[in-house]
């Protein structure tokens, strides 16, 4: 049997099991396709109890960052953005991260008509903006400012994260966390 799962929190109405085990069937394979609820202090000792059943899993939040040092291997996207949403396991065993959402906001936008970004603004500060981010920057981006709930969740945001992704940015935070 071939397992894969949606790990994060909370997954409970995710809609991507449903998705696959239907893509699953149509293809005609045997695989299995669940939703685990999965907290970031849980995630190292999840993955360390793999089986050689596993090949992959989908990354929700609050997993996206977190799973990055846990990695064997991390694509250049992946690395460069600070956050990875698919893991494939090989079969030796290794766990190879993906930054699948990159391509997903580039080819979005595109379709949209946007084929080119002077300056973003972008709410929030987590794995999904600093993805974002990275977007606006394929497009020819090269300053943003962040809005978060807290200057120290922008301030994370717009250090190494930003500099890795080459973009100049400018934070304000709101509220009290």
């Amino acid at each position: 049997m071939t397992r894969l799962t949606l790990l994060g929190s909370p997954v409970d109405g995710a809609l991507s099991p449903v998705l696959h085990r239907a893509a699953y069937a149509a293809m005609g394979l045997p695989w299995t396709y669940h939703a685990i609820e999965c907290q970031p202090q849980d995630l190292a000792g999840f993955l360390d109890s793999l089986d050689g059943s596993w090949r992959g899993f989908s990354l929700t939040m609050p997993l996206k960052q977190t799973v990055v040092p846990l990695l064997d291997e991390a694509s250049e996207t992946a690395s460069r953005i600070g956050a990875a949403n698919t893991i494939v396991v090989t079969p030796s065993g290794r766990l190879v991260g993906e930054n699948t959402d990159l391509y997903g906001m580039v080819q979005a936008l595109r379709e949209a008509g946007v084929t080119t970004v002077s300056g973003i603004t972008v709410l929030g500060a987590g794995a999904t903006a600093c993805t974002a981010l990275a977007a606006a920057r394929e497009l020819g981006c090269d300053r943003a400012v962040v809005v978060a709930r807290g200057t120290g969740r922008a301030r994370c945001l717009l250090g190494a994260p930003a500099e890795r992704i080459g973009i100049t940015s400018h934070h304000r935070g709101v509220g009290s966390r």
